[in-house]
């Protein structure tokens, strides 16, 4: 992971359960993100996770949106100078979930696409550092 100044870039294996052989490490591009925290728990502790009995459908190995977050609110409070959170940024934001085979990482942000899948992580990483204004030069 790389963050500069509201962008995040996170590289990730996204192979398959179903074919672990196969070679695929993505890239995400995360735009306008004001805050991320990532960690356990792993796939086979996943269900241990704070979030898992309260959202409908969160699974393991997926990248999910959590609708309705409070984080969201309580972030948007806590960043602001008055508590007063600017409703339409608020609107804006989202709560983005990656649950991977090793970690989870959250973060909320406006947007996100994937910049690439590569055969190895050194590709993802260099493909990271290229597209990174200034990083690590």
């Amino acid at each position: 992971m790389l963050a500069i100044e509201g962008t995040v870039w996170l590289a990730y294996d996204s192979r398959s359960p179903d074919s672990p052989d196969s070679d695929a490490f993505s890239v995400v591009r995360i735009s306008h993100c004001s805050v991320f925290r990532g960690g356990g728990p792993n796939d086979e502790a996943f269900h241990n996770h704070p979030l898992y009995n309260v959202v409908e459908g969160l699974s393991s190995y997926q990248i999910q949106e959590i609708v309705d977050s409070p984080w969201i609110e309580e972030q948007a409070r806590i960043l602001h100078k008055q508590r007063l959170p600017d409703a339409e940024r608020t609107a804006r934001t989202r709560h983005l979930f990656f649950a991977l085979k090793e970690e989870v990482f959250e973060c909320l942000a406006e947007s996100y696409s994937v910049d690439g899948t590569f055969a190895t992580p050194g590709e993802a990483v260099d493909a990271i550092l290229r597209a990174a204004p200034g990083a690590l030069r």
